[in-house]
């Protein structure tokens, strides 16, 4: 029983002191939000976004290191000269880039490092990217008006897919030519020509 006893004790000291410890990091720094989702977002595209941080240390808090780990999708494109000097209630901004260069789940982790506290403070940041199509065309006007009549004369069109995911054109709609159905691979290339012939009135 006495046994029993003192080992209820021991879990009793452990739990107390891991709460006040939880708590006390929460009273020392606030970290607002507590983690960034930057949701779906295109590749080759981007979005920022912030979060604070409010020193509830009751003094001048010192910020030694801002980093960030896991994907290298995440940078902090501002607010991390450091060291940074928090006084009493100090606001602080720290803004996140989120740039996908890969499709599907991307994830990482910032972390902030204080001086009133050996650990880090952390906040989860997560976001999708999201593989997109994008056509360039070589031309986008054809000259026939000084061409010789009662002859054929052609253009060449060149369709290429510089983005990230399948192009399927699904309508071409040229003189001639009539609709068609082609898909092009990312980073392919597929070559249309268009025929216009002037006949002598």
């Amino acid at each position: 029983m006495k046994r029993f006893s003192t080992l209820l004790t021991v879990f009793f000291f452990v739990f107390t002191f891991f709460i006040l410890g939880c708590s006390s990091e929460s009273k020392t720094l606030k970290i607002s939000p507590p983690s960034l989702k930057f949701g779906d977002v295109n590749l080759g595209e981007f979005v920022t976004q912030d979060i604070t941080l409010t020193n509830k240390y009751g003094k001048l808090l010192l910020i030694t290191a801002i980093s960030i780990s896991g994907s290298n999708d995440y940078t902090i494109t501002a607010g991390n000269i450091l060291p940074i000097n928090l006084d009493k209630n100090a606001i602080h901004t720290v803004t996140v880039k989120f740039e996908p260069t890969s499709g599907g789940p991307l994830v990482a982790m910032l972390s902030v490092l204080h001086d009133a506290s050996t650990k880090a403070r952390e906040v989860d940041l997560t976001g999708n990217g999201i593989p997109v199509a994008r056509i360039d065309l070589s031309d986008t006007t054809f000259d026939f008006s000084k061409k010789i009549i009662n002859r054929t004369h052609t253009h060449d069109l060149d369709i290429e897919n510089i983005g990230t995911s399948d192009l399927e054109i699904n309508n071409l709609s040229f003189t001639g030519l009539g609709a068609a159905v082609y898909s092009i691979s990312a980073g392919g290339q597929h070559q249309l020509l268009s025929h216009l012939e002037q006949q002598q009135q």
